[in-house]
C-alpha cells in the first residue's frame, strides 16, 4: 500500500486519518488512528465516494471522492477530493 494522503483532525479529541492505495490491486483503504475502517477493491472506472464520521465526543464528517479513469485505471492517475466537516482540505491526482 502507498500512502496517498494523511491529516490530523480534532482539537480536544485528535485523530489521524490516512488514505492508502494499492495501485496493482486497485484497492483503497481508509485508516483512522491505525485502524482500517473501510477497504474497497475497484477494477472499473467511475466515481467512488466514501463518507464516514470520526470521533466520539468531538465528531467530524469525512468525505473522500475519487474519480477513477475508465480506461486502464491501474496505469493512469486517479483524482481525489478530501473534505472534513463540509470544507475541502485536499484536491490532488496520483
Amino acid at each position: 500500500m502507498t500512502e496517498l494522503y494523511s491529516f490530523d483532525i480534532g482539537t480536544k479529541e485528535k485523530h489521524k486519518v490516512v488514505l492508502d492505495k494499492n495501485r496493482w490491486l486497485g484497492s483503497i483503504q481508509l485508516i483512522v488512528d491505525g485502524n482500517k475502517i473501510k477497504s474497497k477493491m475497484t477494477w472499473v472506472g467511475g466515481k467512488k465516494e466514501y463518507d464516514f464520521e470520526v470521533g466520539e465526543k468531538e465528531k467530524h464528517r469525512i468525505k473522500v471522492n475519487i474519480e477513477i479513469p475508465k480506461l486502464f485505471p491501474a496505469f493512469r492517475k486517479w483524482a481525489y477530493v478530501v473534505s472534513a466537516d463540509g470544507k475541502e482540505i485536499a484536491n490532488f491526482s496520483k
